[in-house]
């Protein structure tokens, strides 16, 4: 299409102003170039707007308006530059129940409270609200709310005058990203602007922005590549967190943008949440509240999953709901922790398990209707109830509130399977691996492809897959077995004798009776493709019942 560039152009133009230019900086050029006008046009002007006879008779005699008309517009424009450097705006609402702190942020203790609700507060009422929700870091403390952080404008590393906008719009992408993590406080990047081009010590911005991190990073131009450098920082001791160096390959930008923006924030995410785990667990290990545990909670479940940790994180979130019996994260965590004991097949209780599951997100979504996460974790559970269907209207339902949500993309595509739709599983578990390719839940996508090639038929490719997935987590029953049924398939009968005694040290109770009991669907193709899994099972050494 001839007019695709102009457009692309336009977008780029209006994504580096969007920031530092504001509706009255446009007025005053509009002003300022009007006062260069011709002579005749201004005394039509005068005319025009039925001026005094008086102010038209003297109109000759002053054409030097033009010069106040071209002034009046400048002073705008400095006006509005100076106002805004010292009377930013208070308050931005963020998304998915979060508030993003936008320009200059209130003091510590004058944080604006995280709200569950869906509809856009305006300045004013957040305003009216300070007093009454004022939010430090824990009750009676002072000191940055927890989860707080800014992203500094990311280096233009080279000085590339035609890769500006696109750094900077990295930046403004991931504020905004982050500001969808339940509970983060988020500085906006008209404020973090403010640092471009400067070097400053994390922990004096810390203290002057009032948050507990500093994210910072570059991004560099090498040929036909992007290479991208991105760092956590404890803005309280200036410590490194986390960092993480990745390259891409040159494409559309915008595209490139939004994947570079979608892994950097959910990777961000976890380290934040195991950051304030660590920090509750050291300097408040006997008086944690309720937001601690259940980041403690979460921070164990963000890791490659395995059953003593699905238990050990339950225990968190069932401290944190008593004491704070209507915590979304914590009800979201608790109904997380049971589906992932629920799918290892070791369950000691299915069935209350998948009670107390079904209403902790039932509760968690009457409080926060739009959360992503609580949608995903919604659909593990309809997986346990065997409702593959209504388990994939959830994770769409995810995806549609948060498209760089990676594990709602990947379950959809493991629900997909068991439709009877296997072969679409790898494009949706590709797509998670896309936004987070160093996920700690990448085990189980390897698992979820392998599984899907083991349907199929491919059963080389899937014990290549799902030897992947137990080099990721050796702690996952099912990936042995499943492995031992694709290496048996293939004819690799030493190499299935072990992968199924590997997997019976974790589990000495599985069977092909057990696992043919607990089918997670009832799809007519599905359950004849199961078939052959029994099958390779059998013959890798499984018992039968």
């Amino acid at each position: 299409m001839p007019t695709a560039k102009p457009i692309q152009t336009l977008k780029h133009l209006s994504m580096t102003l969007r920031g530092p230019v504001s509706g009255w900086v446009i007025a005053g050029i509009f002003i300022a170039v009007t006062g260069f006008a011709p002579p005749v046009w201004i005394a039509r002007l005068v005319h025009y707007v039925a001026a005094p006879p008086d102010v038209r008779r003297l109109f000759p005699l002053a054409l030097d308006v033009r010069v106040a008309i071209v002034l009046l517009g400048i002073a705008i424009i400095v006006g509005d530059v100076l106002y805004r450097s010292r009377h930013p705006r208070t308050a931005q609402p963020g998304r998915g129940g979060t508030r993003r702190i936008a320009d200059n942020p209130p003091s510590p203790g004058d944080w604006l409270e995280s709200s569950p609700r869906t509809e856009t507060a305006s300045v004013a009422d957040d305003l009216r609200k300070r007093e009454a929700f004022p939010l430090s870091s824990e009750p009676g403390r002072s000191g940055p709310p927890r989860l707080s952080i800014v992203v500094l404008p990311f280096a233009n590393v080279g000085g590339d005058p035609e890769q500006e906008y696109f750094v900077d719009g990295v930046t403004e992408s991931l504020t905004t990203d982050l500001s969808r993590i339940p509970g983060a406080f988020v500085i906006a990047h008209n404020s973090a602007f403010t640092y471009k081009g400067k070097s400053v010590d994390a922990r004096q911005i810390g203290r002057e922005l009032g948050v507990r991190y500093v994210m910072e990073g570059s991004v560099q131009s090498v040929g036909s590549r992007i290479r991208v450098n991105a760092q956590l920082i404890d803005a309280e001791t200036g410590a490194h967190l986390w960092a993480e160096r990745f390259d891409k390959q040159r494409a559309d930008l915008f595209d490139m943008q939004d994947e570079i923006t979608a892994r950097l924030a959910r990777t961000i995410g976890i380290e934040l949440v195991a950051a304030e785990g660590r920090r509750a667990e050291r300097e408040r290990p006997g008086n944690m509240d309720a937001v601690d545990l259940a980041m403690r909670g979460w921070a164990i479940i963000n890791r490659p999953p395995s059953l003593d940790d699905a238990r050990r994180a339950r225990a968190h979130f069932e401290a944190a709901l008593r004491l704070d019996d209507g915590n979304v994260d914590a009800l979201v965590g608790l109904a997380e922790s049971y589906a992932l004991e629920g799918r290892s097949f070791v369950s000691r209780d299915l069935s209350e398990q998948i009670r107390a599951a079904e209403a902790a997100t039932a509760k968690a979504l009457r409080t926060a209707p739009n959360n992503a996460l609580a949608h995903y974790v919604r659909a593990s559970v309809l997986y346990l109830m065997r409702a593959p269907a209504r388990a994939l209207r959830e994770c769409e339902l995810a995806i549609g509130l948060d498209q760089n949500l990676a594990l709602a993309h990947a379950y959809a595509g493991f629900m997909k399977l068991l439709l009877g739709r296997p072969e679409e599983t790898e494009a949706h578990v590709a797509a998670a691996i896309r936004l987070s390719p160093r996920d700690p839940q990448l085990s189980r996508w390897y698992f979820y492809l392998g599984v899907s090639d083991v349907y199929l038929g491919r059963v080389d490719k899937a014990a290549e897959l799902l030897q992947k997935a137990v080099e990721l987590n050796p702690n996952h029953n099912l990936s042995h077995f499943f492995l031992a049924a694709a290496l048996a398939l293939g004819s690799r009968e030493i190499e299935a004798a072990q992968a199924c005694a590997a997997g019976q040290r974790l589990d000495p109770t599985f069977s092909v009776a057990k696992f043919r009991d607990l089918a997670p669907s009832n799809n007519a193709v599905f359950l004849a493709q199961r078939e052959r899994v029994y099958d390779g099972m059998r013959k890798a050494g499984v018992p039968e019942g």
